[in-house]
């Protein structure tokens, strides 16, 4: 090879795809003239051919293998996006299985601090934050129950819900939100959605208006032993130098009053207007494009989806997408509750991992017991 041929060598990766290009053009020649001469060849096919003109029936047979080349070729994807959006709906449901057993596992928070219940594996009050992320695997709840499965389809298709932004993705054990939202009594409430629908109709509401008894004792506790700990810190800061600090406030790289404030006052006024446009366009991007992907998705939906009339189109898209994704969430809600209970069945249930907050158990274990050993109590929960 010479020096000029070395030089206009085909890289490796060109060199592969020729390659498999090639390849494929010569698996599609072999396969078409498989399934032609198959066709030609098959006496009951020709029977029902022969009933139409001869030159209609070769366009036919050559329309009829390109179709099965395209099947061969393709079938095998769209049979796993298929199999994968029926999987989507039972892994949405999945999580709303989750949400049933959250409002147990809260119930029985407001209960444990009430100090009118004991429970094994909870010794303090951020158990129940470690217990939220394996709501599934909690030793000391009920099994969900047939009847909770259908007061939560009762929910999906009567609570207009926001599946967009994932409604179920929040803090489901945050006592102190949950219970500020019930003690204020806000129109906007922070109180779950599910829990609210679940109030109303079952007979727990009254556990919101429990006493916070082992809560106020901790941080009784915690308070003594941070306080004991800013002492030694200020104690050990005593005799050292004084460190010289900025007091200034923290400038975010991304904070507009300042951008704008440059860009107003040391820019011309060219820079000025094309920012202007710049970001009209990027706020009416952001402003339609999660509509544009809702619309998408309704469309490519293997069903109708019914769309109300309204004023203002993108409400119109979110409010159906919302009702669409309530729907099919609540229909595959049981094919989920059956893998559950085959899950359990099997002894398939995980135990949670008891360090799943690190440090962060570890500073709260130290507060607690620190504080009682300050108080001249014992370094123990028993309190």
């Amino acid at each position: 090879m010479d020096e000029e041929s070395k030089e206009y060598q085909l890289d490796q990766y060109t060199q592969n795809k020729l390659a498999e290009e090639k390849r494929l053009i010569e698996e599609e020649k072999e396969l078409k003239i498989k399934w032609r001469q198959e066709i030609e060849q098959n006496k009951e096919i020709q029977a029902h051919l022969d009933k139409y003109k001869k030159i209609s029936v070769e366009a036919f047979i050559t329309h009829y293998v390109n179709h099965k080349y395209q099947v061969y070729r393709y079938g095998d994807m769209y049979i796993k996006l298929a199999e994968d959006e029926r999987t989507k709906w039972i892994d949405l449901a999945h999580e709303q299985l989750k949400c049933i057993q959250q409002k147990q596992l809260f119930d029985l928070q407001c209960q444990w601090r009430a100090e009118q219940i004991k429970l094994n594996g909870v010794e303090k009050c951020i158990d129940f934050k470690k217990w939220e992320d394996e709501v599934l695997n909690c030793p000391f709840l009920k099994p969900i129950s047939e009847s909770d499965i259908e007061l939560y389809q009762e929910f999906l298709s009567e609570t207009g819900l926001n599946f967009a932004n994932e409604f179920w993705d929040r803090e489901w054990q945050d006592y102190d939100e949950i219970k500020g939202g019930y003690d204020e009594d806000d129109e906007e409430s922070t109180i779950p959605e599910w829990y609210q629908f679940h109030y109303k109709n079952t007979d727990t509401a009254s556990l919101l208006s429990l006493p916070d008894i082992r809560g106020e004792k901790e941080e009784f506790y915690r308070g003594i032993w941070f306080d004991n700990q800013r002492k030694e810190i200020e104690e050990r800061q005593k005799d050292q130098p004084i460190k010289l600090t900025d007091n200034r406030p923290y400038l975010s790289p991304s904070d507009r009053s300042m951008m704008s404030f440059l860009m107003h006052n040391f820019e011309d006024q060219l820079t000025q207007k094309r920012d202007l446009h710049y970001r009209m366009a990027i706020e009416d991007y952001n402003d339609t494009s999660s509509y544009e992907d809702m619309f998408r998705e309704l469309a490519e939906a293997n069903e109708d989806v019914p769309i109300e009339g309204h004023f203002d189109i993108k409400e119109a898209v979110e409010m159906a997408y919302n009702s669409y994704y309530a729907k099919k969430t609540a229909e595959h809600l049981p094919l989920a509750y059956e893998q559950y209970l085959l899950t359990r069945k099997m002894g398939f249930v995980i135990k949670g991992d008891r360090d799943y907050f690190g440090n962060i158990d570890d500073i709260y274990s130290t507060s607690i017991l620190g504080g009682r050993e300050l108080n001249g109590e014992p370094r123990d929960f028993n309190f």
